[in-house]
């Protein structure tokens, strides 16, 4: 798989856009979003009771120096969900960017292949059925997107050595490290930013910080939720949060590591334009 630095014209990403838009029909029809941008990418499917052999209380596991996994069964807002975090803190000697391929891809694409030594993998922010981000990215210091999001309710997140979620009226002049915009809020200012209930249910992923500023990536990998479910599991736990922003999800939904002797396989059901990845600092 080649890595390319930008969404330019010469990209092969556009002669799949009749794939990709097919990988987007059907998951919007079946699982909910993915693949375009916010309130046309959820379904309608009822939430499930999660099944056994996950573990209810939420207690975090050390998986390394600066790198700890919860894996935990919450209820709240009158959802049960299974809820899968990742946290990250100063001492992990890990770095994060964005990264595309040539072609669309499952998010298991970027972990698999020997040449990448990818540690972690998450699907990123919106994209539409061309291949390209749905709104502002900047990748290997070079800036895409013409299309932006509401700066209110949508946010930046920032990433490289100290990833985060920075606010979406953040000049992006000032944004060093890859970035993408993605929406909505779901916390922002230790506060619940997504106040009403849509009854659209999806797969859900997200990014977030806490008030000690450690970095979390989060996904829903089973019972789809809606977004107000979700901010309520999420402040069932005894977490302070800062900001939780909202990733691209239904059948974009995907997180998959290469840790040794903790790995993690959520794949997406639909391949992926883009994807947040982190690999070892040199």
């Amino acid at each position: 798989m080649k890595f390319v630095k930008n969404w330019g014209s010469s990209l092969p990403l556009v002669p799949r856009a009749a794939m990709l838009a097919v990988f987007c029909a059907i998951g919007a029809s079946l699982f909910g979003v993915g693949c375009e941008v916010p309130l046309r990418w959820e379904g309608s499917i009822s939430p499930t009771s999660t099944g056994s052999g996950v573990p209810t209380a939420a207690q975090w596991e050390n998986v390394e120096p600066g790198v700890e996994r919860l894996d935990a069964k919450l209820s709240a807002s009158g959802a049960a969900a299974r809820v899968v975090l990742w946290r990250f803190s100063a001492e992990a000697d890990w770095t994060w960017s964005l990264a595309t391929s040539t072609e669309p891809q499952p998010v298991s694409g970027w972990v698999d292949d020997p040449q990448a030594n990818v540690l972690f993998a998450v699907n990123a922010g919106y994209f539409h059925a061309d291949g390209l981000p749905s709104g502002w990215v900047q990748l290997a210091g070079d800036r895409w997107g013409k299309r932006v999001f509401d700066a209110e309710r949508s946010g930046i997140v920032a990433l490289g050595a100290k990833p985060g979620v920075l606010l979406g009226s953040t000049p992006t002049s000032t944004v060093r490290a890859d970035a993408f915009q993605s929406y909505p809020f779901l916390i922002k200012g230790g506060e619940q930013a997504f106040p009403k209930e849509t009854g659209q249910y999806a797969r859900r992923t997200f990014v977030a910080v806490d008030a000690e500023g450690r970095w979390y990536v989060g996904v829903v990998p089973t019972e789809p939720v809606t977004l107000y479910q979700l901010v309520g599991l999420l402040q069932s736990l005894p977490v302070r949060w800062e900001r939780v922003l909202n990733l691209d999800g239904g059948p974009s939904t995907g997180l998959v590591t290469a840790l040794g002797g903790r790995e993690e396989r959520i794949d997406s059901f639909a391949p992926v334009a883009y994807a947040i990845v982190a690999k070892r600092r040199l």
